[in-house]
Formats: structure tokens, C-alpha cells, sequence
């Protein structure tokens, strides 16, 4: 009941609703998957209502109570937060382990936009062959968002 009152209060946009919702749920049953699933709800809400601070909280805490699945998707986002801020290195210091195999592509695209954002062009481009390489063939558009990234930063 509580995970689909913070997917109410997201679909209605209702930052304060998703924020108080995730948190009781948190508290209640952060160690099943809805913890760490509403945590990354509730960021999205209140990344997009402007509440940086509030959205890095519950990244932290899908990274901190999460499975590997939404730990990992919670690093990437608070790596995006945190390249949104300027805060590069921060966001390189999340991604600096090798993530298992199904995220080595999603790490490695952001590490190249945290690397571009840098203007560190060479360990950027290297990150998105990385990314590019490690994609399966059925994202074709990730594959071609990540192709665009790299061309944008030009020839070595």
C-alpha cells in the first residue's frame, strides 16, 4: 500500500506527498526491494521539482540499502546529479569500481559525460567506446545516443 502511494504521489507530482510516502516506506520495509524502488522514485519527482538536495538524499539511499540491480541504477543517477551541480569528481568517484557485467555500458557512458563535462576528451572518448562496446545489439538508441556523444567531441 505505502509503494503505491508514493506512485500516486509521483504520477500527481506532489514532491512533499512522494518525499513523506518513500520515507515511511523506507522506514517500514527499506530492506525489501520496494525500499530501494521507491527511493528511486521519489528521487525522479523531486530531481524534476528542483529538489537537488532532496533527490541526492534518496539516491544515497537506494546506493546505501539497495540490491545490486537498484544500487547500481542509483549510482548512475546520483553520478547525473552530481555532473548536473559540477561536481565531477564526486560523480567520478561513484562510478570508479567495475560494475557487473549488465552496467559496464551505462557506468561508462556516464563516466564519458563527467570526463566531457571536464573537457578530459581523450579519457571521454575512450569511455564511450567502452559504453559502446559493452551495449547489446538490441540498444540501438542508447547505441546512437552514445555515437552522437562521441562524434560531438570530435577526432583524437
Amino acid at each position: 500500500m505505502l509503494y503505491d502511494q508514493v506512485l500516486k504521489a509521483a504520477e500527481g507530482r506532489d514532491a512533499e506527498r512522494v518525499k513523506r510516502a518513500a520515507g515511511d516506506l523506507e522506514d517500514k520495509f527499506g530492506k525489501t526491494a520496494y525500499g530501494p524502488m521507491s527511493a528511486l522514485v521519489a528521487a525522479k519527482v523531486l530531481y524534476d521539482a528542483g529538489d537537488l538536495a532532496g533527490a541526492k538524499t534518496q539516491l544515497q539511499w537506494a546506493i546505501d540499502h539497495g540490491d545490486g540491480e537498484h544500487a547500481h541504477i542509483a549510482r548512475v543517477r546520483l553520478a547525473g546529479v552530481l555532473l548536473d551541480e559540477k561536481a565531477y569528481d564526486q560523480g567520478l568517484a561513484l562510478l570508479k569500481d567495475e560494475p557487473p557485467a549488465p552496467f559496464v555500458a551505462l557506468y561508462a557512458d556516464r563516466k564519458g559525460d563527467l570526463l566531457a563535462a571536464q573537457d578530459k576528451r581523450a579519457d571521454a572518448r575512450a569511455a564511450y567506446r567502452k559504453a559502446l562496446d559493452k551495449l547489446g545489439a538490441d540498444d540501438q538508441s542508447m547505441r546512437q545516443i552514445i555515437q552522437f556523444k562521441l562524434d560531438a567531441l570530435g577526432a583524437a
